[in-house]
Parts: C-alpha cells; structure tokens; sequence
C-alpha cells in the first residue's frame, strides 16, 4: 500500500489561520501565546514547503493571496474535522456512546423533538443521533428487531420498561364546507357512516377487526399527517387530526371541528421506550432525560 507522507502539518494550517483572522502576527501571538517570530518561522516553512505564496503584507495587515484563499479554505475542513476527531475521542473517553438510535412517532410534536434534541446536544455534541420518523410506529418490531435504542410510540410492547411522555388531541374535523356542517346539529355515529373517513395509518393494527371502532362506507388510509391534512382541507372527507399540527387550519377557518354527540375528542398517549434500561449508556440515558424533561415542561404549561 502506498503511503502518502503530507510535507505539512495541521498545526501550520491553524497557524496561518490564526495569522489571517487575526489581521497580523502581533495579534495571532497574542491568542497564540507564542512569539511572533516563532509564527512567522511556521508560515514561511509552510510556504516553503508547498512552493507558492499564501500571504502578503498591505500595511501592518497580513493578508491571503488568491493561492492561499483556495487552499485555506480546503485546510479548514481539515481543520474543522479533527476538531470532531478530538471531541469524539473526548467522547469515547468519557464512555459515552458515539451513536444514539432514536425511532419517533409522527405524532409526537416537532417542536418538542427539536427542543429535546437541541438539549442533548448543549451536552453531548460529539454524539450522532439517528433518527427515525414514522407514522403510527411500530414500537415492538423497532425494538425487536433493533432498529432503534429509544422509541417514542404509542405502546409500552410487553417485556420493555417505558414511561408516560404526554398526550396527543385528535379532534374530528372536516372542511367548513363539508355536508357534515349543514346539518345543523350533533351528529351521530350513523351520520359519520355515509362520509369518506380519513384515517392516519395504523402499523400496530393486525386485521380489520382492530380498527373497527369506526366503520365507514369509505375508508381512505394516508401515511402522513400531511397527506391527511391536505385530503380533509379539500373536503374529500374528515378526520381525527392532532390539533398541534391544525392550529393555523382551526384559526384560518381553512379546518373546522365536527360537533360528536361523543368522541369528538381522542387522547393519543405516548411514551418513552427503552430497548434496553439496563444496558444503556450515558448518551442514550441523557437524550432520554432531555425528552422527559421537554414534555415534562409541556404539561406544566
């Protein structure tokens, strides 16, 4: 295998750096704490070493020829990832698992996820999440077939340690000019019977009977919440939506709430599984904290 033996160093290319952003060798010594002689050796060996030219003086100021503007730019990538190099070593160190596997149902509200997220990383930068969105999770096969070291989903499967995280407002809802509207009073189930349902997909449900709760003449299944927002908007037919991701639809007049003599509203409760408590390390328990914490906050308001 050919080796190939760089004729310069990382710390040439921050030395430089330094000299630019600084405007001067005066001020880079200064962070640098090193003499300005010293500085001005390096990135003479540096220019030495590559045959051109990287900087030049106008005034007091040291400046980037157009040479070394191109490759300063290709070395702070250098620069920048053995910055991560080091932090994830750090990382390691400390024991804390450079990769955390975190699988989220759709429902779970985004804000609260980027929240959480933003957390764990204050703590922990050096560590890669993977995340997985999906609608209506299936908790079980995601933990059994280890796709994931997390889940947030709408089941506790048997087997697993899970806790409460908060609960999901679906409202029955369709389009202000759908029929249902015009009837002018509470409606009942047999109402709803003669009326394109809009159902979110369900991966927990294994046959018909299980999502036999509502029973329409017409049954049209979306994958995506989006996809269920934009059908009901239309006036294709209505829905149980979660009222986090309808607000603008409620307030625009672009959604309206059906009025159920019952079940107007569902509570989708979801929790916060671990694949393995026992066996997790400081990663996966910190951004397991940081979404405890962030729907914890919620449920304060």
């Amino acid at each position: 295998m050919n080796t190939v033996h760089p004729r310069t160093s990382l710390e040439q290319w921050l030395v430089l750096q330094v000299v630019v952003e600084a405007g001067g060798y005066a001020r880079a010594s200064e962070i640098l704490h090193r003499s300005q002689s010293s500085l001005s050796y390096t990135t003479s060996q540096l220019q030495q070493r590559l045959g051109v030219q990287l900087l030049r003086t106008e005034g007091r100021r040291a400046v980037l020829t157009e040479v070394g503007a191109v490759l300063l730019a290709e070395a702070k990538s250098l620069l920048a990832g053995m910055g991560k190099l080091e932090a994830l070593a750090g990382t390691l160190a400390r024991g804390l698992e450079p990769r955390v596997r975190l699988s989220v149902e759709s429902l779970f509200p985004k804000p609260l996820l980027f929240e959480a997220l933003a957390q764990f990383h204050q703590s922990a930068e050096a560590t890669y999440v993977e995340l997985r969105e999906t609608m209506r999770l299936d908790v079980a096969a995601e933990l059994v077939e280890d796709r994931c070291d997390l889940c947030v989903g709408i089941t506790i499967p048997s087997g697993y340690l899970g806790d409460p995280l908060l609960d999901v407002e679906l409202i029955a809802v369709a389009a202000p000019t759908h029929r249902l509207h015009g009837l002018g009073r509470a409606l009942s189930r047999d109402d709803l019977m003669h009326e394109v349902f809009i159902a979110l997909e369900d991966a927990t449900a294994k046959s018909p009977a299980s999502r036999s709760w509502l029973v329409t003449n017409q049954r049209w299944t979306m994958s995506t919440v989006e996809s269920a927002i934009a059908a009901v908007c239309s006036g294709m037919g209505f829905a149980w939506l979660p009222r986090h991701r309808i607000e603008e639809h409620l307030q625009s007049g672009a959604l309206k709430p059906l009025v159920l003599k019952t079940g107007g509203v569902r509570l989708v409760h979801l929790y916060l599984v671990h694949a393995s408590a026992r066996q997790a390390g400081p990663s996966t328990l910190g951004l397991a904290e940081a979404i405890q914490s962030v729907c914890a906050s919620q449920r304060l308001v």
